[in-house]
């Protein structure tokens, strides 16, 4: 009998982990389909880039223009130091 019970618990708990996955799958998926409404609404995609990162990518950009992500010049004799530790 006990090992019945335990059973149907268990068929119990995995039926209701399914239903609350299920449900939260839907919600995501509704609110995925939402946001592409509203950004066909504006005129966008997806992949379109956002404000915030459009200002990101420009201020990387001159960053890596101004040489902040260059490597430093060793002298030969440092540089060949520095790759043998």
């Amino acid at each position: 009998q006990v090992h019945g019970l335990v059973a149907k618990l268990i068929a119990l708990n995995k039926s209701t982990r399914l239903a609350s996955a299920t449900r939260d799958t839907a919600l995501l998926q509704t609110h995925m389909d939402e946001r592409e409404l509203e950004l066909a609404n504006k005129g966008s995609t997806v992949r379109s880039p956002t404000p915030a990162q459009e200002a990101r990518d420009k201020h990387f950009e001159s960053l890596h223009k101004r040489g902040f992500f260059r490597r430093l010049w060793l002298p030969k004799g440092d540089y060949i130091a520095s790759k043998r530790k």
